[in-house]
């Protein structure tokens, strides 16, 4: 069955049972708890879940929200696993753990997360106002050449992290996704993860695929999308839905350009299909993506 993340609710003094309610009408009864969730809605949803029969089958890192964090300015990059500043990899991790506690005491099985970037490429993309919807190729090639000159350090660091939390995945039987981002700044690709997750622990790691996010990076980056699916398939263990049109991501499904039916042919059938939306997407546009979704999907 699919999933959908509170990314897509726009938070008020009834939630979360208003959510519920429309989760009910769209049929889907599984959640994802996003970045934007703090320990008052945790404890209105412990007590709500079992009453409205909804389970949560991930939580996206930073979950509950860090610290003085206010609502709606929640992130999963807050702080940063790789971070060569060890304060603010500390931080990470730290966040993390809650994270990974909080998924165990709801019953939950994975913990998605962040994982960084190059800083020294993102400035030359915020500099550069880079715009993914006209790339500038010039620009991509700065940013790549950068990136490829600092990436070990910050792989080096999130191994460590890493490395730390295993300890408390282990303990709470979590397993942690590394998503695949948009910007080209930002780590890890595909590449990157497999070789972090051969480094640290396949037991208790794997890719979370972002197919809007792949899909930007391949049109910026103009590498076959559906090829790169299948290469990395198996470190899969789950999975981001949602459409792009024209590099705008987070809208329903069949409103863009992914082939959803040739990603369901490669994908293994067991994997988490968590709906990602931006909050601006109406109920009646969720619908839309839902059918079109089970049109393709037959799931139980």
């Amino acid at each position: 069955m699919f999933s959908i993340s509170t990314s897509w609710f726009k938070k008020d003094k009834e939630y979360p049972d208003n959510f519920f309610n429309l989760l009910k009408e769209l049929g889907v009864y599984s959640i994802e708890l996003g970045v934007n969730t703090s320990d008052k809605d945790v404890k209105k949803i412990l007590k709500s879940i079992k009453s409205n029969n909804i389970s949560i089958i991930s939580l996206h890192n930073y979950c509950p929200l860090p610290g003085n964090i206010k609502k709606g300015n929640g992130s999963g990059d807050i702080f940063s696993l790789s971070s060569t500043d060890l304060k603010e990899r500390l931080m990470a991790i730290k966040y993390t753990i809650k994270t990974i506690k909080l998924a165990h005491k709801l019953q939950s099985k994975y913990v998605i997360i962040h994982s960084g970037d190059v800083l020294e490429a993102r400035n030359i993309r915020k500099s550069n106002n880079l715009n993914m919807f006209k790339p500038d190729n010039k620009c991509i090639e700065d940013i790549i050449k950068t990136r490829d000159k600092f990436i070990q350090d910050h792989l080096d660091s999130l191994a460590k992290s890493m490395h730390t939390l295993t300890k408390y995945a282990k303990l709470y039987n979590i397993k942690i996704g590394l998503e695949n981002r948009y910007h080209i700044d930002e780590i890890p690709t595909f590449n990157e993860a497999r070789w972090l997750i051969e480094r640290v622990s396949r037991k208790y790691y794997g890719i979370w695929l972002d197919v809007g996010h792949l899909k930007v990076q391949a049109n910026v980056l103009k590498f076959d999308f559906l090829s790169k699916i299948e290469k990395y398939k198996n470190y899969f263990i789950g999975c981001h839905l949602h459409d792009v049109n024209n590099n705008t991501d987070h809208i329903p499904p069949g409103e863009g350009s992914i082939p959803f039916a040739h990603i369901k042919n490669i994908l293994n059938s067991n994997l988490p299909l968590v709906i990602e939306l931006s909050d601006t997407v109406s109920q009646k546009r969720v619908a839309s993506g839902l059918n079109y979704l089970r049109k393709i999907w037959v799931l139980d």
